[in-house]
């Protein structure tokens, strides 16, 4: 029971990084899109 949790709980911050690192990098393409005109 408690390893099952476990194993679920690191799948989702994996996922939560996942998705952070996503974001970071569309937020960064939009940064330099912006000021590059």
């Amino acid at each position: 029971m408690i390893q099952k949790y476990s194993v679920s709980k690191t799948c989702a911050v994996a996922k939560t990084k996942n998705y952070l690192q996503k974001t970071k990098n569309n937020a960064l393409l939009i940064f330099f899109w912006r000021f590059s005109f």
